[in-house]
């Protein structure tokens, strides 16, 4: 007993204590067991999501990345002796692009990584081609022997310089890039932008454009009217690239222009071979 408000307890029953427990729990999980279905449901919703995400980006990747390849295949192979190898060799361009970002996204530590073929190495690249090619010509060879000597040796090259920054990698030599002037990196991107429009120029007219006078073939009315359209996509193409507050604008553009291409030749009657 007790007193001042005090009152009698009551003991339950122990088997009585635990059958409440028991009722206790099994509400509980009752309780919690919706939760958890609407988890899972949440996770595998989550999962979809994340998939339809990702192949956007890939779509997006590849609306964005081959036809800026087929330009950095014109880049490359800008000697006129390639000029009847240009249906293959872009394909062989894009085939290692797809090496070189595979490569990336499964070895590489950084987790965001694309991996998407850069156009720092193009010059390097076209050099290296008309070098083998005037070689080859002046000593009396063939086309395809330049062509099969071309393929083979910027693949090895490429492999050595992999290997080289593997090793600078290894033993923290990056910092050695630190000690170039920058007016020296400025002046050679900003060669590299005027590189990739003279080859852009030489594609849309189909000419071999490889020194300051080769710009007189725009001086050629056919010529002009070739290159206009190009030209005017690219700075076009270059507005939307730094003032487009979508993801989706610059990927849109790119289908809408050859879409617009092909119906204007169409619908004029020019047909592919008159384009």
């Amino acid at each position: 007993g007790g007193g001042g408000g005090g009152g009698y307890l009551i003991p339950m029953p122990v088997d009585l204590v635990d059958d409440k427990n028991d009722d206790d729990n099994d509400e509980r999980g009752r309780k919690r067991s919706p939760s958890k279905r609407s988890g899972g449901a949440s996770s595998s919703e989550g999962k979809k999501g994340d998939f339809l995400s990702y192949l956007v980006y890939a779509i997006v990747n590849i609306i964005i990345s081959v036809p800026g390849l087929y330009g950095y295949s014109s880049v490359i192979f800008n000697h006129p002796i390639f000029a009847d190898y240009m249906n293959a060799l872009p394909k062989l361009v894009i085939f290692s692009s797809c090496i070189h970002q595979l490569g990336f996204t499964l070895f590489s530590t950084l987790p965001f990584a694309i991996g998407t073929v850069q156009d720092a190495g193009l010059i390097f690249l076209s050099g290296m081609s008309n070098i083998i090619a005037e070689e080859i010509l002046g000593g009396g060879g063939t086309a395809e022997e330049v062509v099969s000597t071309t393929l083979v040796i910027l693949p090895l090259g490429t492999a050595c310089l992999g290997v080289v920054l593997m090793l600078m990698g290894k033993f923290r030599l990056a910092d050695v890039v630190a000690y170039l002037p920058m007016p020296v990196v400025g002046g050679y991107l900003a060669f590299i932008g005027y590189f990739c429009l003279e080859a852009g120029t030489a594609l849309c007219i189909s000419e071999s454009m490889m020194e300051l006078k080769d710009w007189a073939y725009l001086l050629d009315p056919h010529n002009l009217l070739l290159a206009v359209p190009g030209l005017v996509t690219g700075l076009l193409l270059t507005w939307i690239s730094r003032n487009a507050t979508s993801d989706a604008t610059l990927p849109l553009t790119m289908i809408v222009i050859p879409a617009i291409f092909y119906v204007v030749i169409f619908a004029t009657g020019a047909g592919i071979e008159g384009s």
